[in-house]
């Protein structure tokens, strides 16, 4: 275990998706399949919360969805770009370095058909949800959608050091790439509710099982 860490902490952008991939066991690419398949239109107007090194950018963005991706990091954000060039992808690709809570003040009202928070909201701090929320709320057009993606606290009766055991590669991952932490979302489904949403479906992820 303590060569693994070690391996890690000499991870960079160009390795996350193989990790990302190995600590959700392949599970979080097909759920991103998924997505793309049920919720990505032609030229439909896509925000990508946290896109990372762009992989489900590119996805939805082969779709032929017009996508805006926004991350805190450069490092991440750099590799996205270069992998948008290689796709020639750039007319149907805007990368922005900004961090998520600016988004109700960057982008205009009814904006995006599609607004998409894969592994992200769980990297926020709890008092920083319930705002984002509400301001993707006032960023999706007529009949837009907010697909989350992310973990959720156990329901079951698991003992939390237990949990935080089967947590903590991810956790170390996502802090050596984004220098922040990560914690598992906690009542979304009523904080969900709380920013007027009408939740008819969600995709859960859980990478740490």
């Amino acid at each position: 275990m303590a060569t693994v860490l070690m391996k890690w902490l000499e991870t960079s952008p160009e390795q996350y998706d193989r990790g990302i991939h190995l600590l959700t066991l392949g599970r979080l690419n097909r759920v991103h399949r998924e997505l793309v398949d049920e919720f990505v239109q032609p030229e439909m107007r896509v925000l990508e919360i946290g896109c990372g090194t762009g992989a489900l950018t590119l996805a939805m963005a082969r779709q032929g969805a017009q996508v805006t991706g926004i991350d805190v990091s450069p490092e991440m954000l750099g590799l996205a770009g270069q992998r948008v060039v290689e796709a020639e992808l750039q007319e149907q690709v805007a990368l922005k370095l900004m961090d998520a809570a600016f988004v109700g003040e960057t982008f205009p009202p009814h904006s995006f058909d599609l607004i998409v928070a894969s592994l992200s909201l769980s990297e926020m701090p709890l008092e920083q949800q319930p705002y984002l929320l509400a301001a993707c709320r006032d960023l999706l057009a007529e009949g837009g959608r907010l697909v989350v993606l992310d973990e959720t606290r156990q329901q079951r009766q698991v003992p939390r050091w237990f949990v935080g055991l089967l947590r903590l590669p991810l956790a170390l991952l996502t802090w050596i790439l984004t220098r922040t932490g990560t914690r598992p979302l906690v009542g979304f489904g009523a904080l969900l509710a709380q920013a007027g949403y009408t939740l008819s479906l969600i995709h859960i992820s859980e990478p740490t099982r």
